[in-house]
């Protein structure tokens, strides 16, 4: 699962390097993901750090 979702992260950098905005696609496995906690996970908060540093922000949909 963790190496999917980097691969997806990757997939999305590489295709929207000159954005200023991101929405990544993602599903609920808590507590690395998870719509229902305040930092939306482990993994989430992880990606939103690493984006904020090169100062694009990152949202999350989430899918079943």
């Amino acid at each position: 699962m963790f190496r999917t979702l980097f691969c997806l992260s990757l997939l999305v950098v590489s295709n929207q390097s000159a954005a200023e905005s991101i929405t990544i696609a993602s599903g609920e496995h808590p507590p690395f993901t998870s719509q229902y906690r305040d930092d939306e996970g482990l993994i989430n908060a992880i990606v939103k750090a690493s984006f904020a540093a090169v100062e694009t922000e990152v949202s999350f949909r989430y899918l079943p």
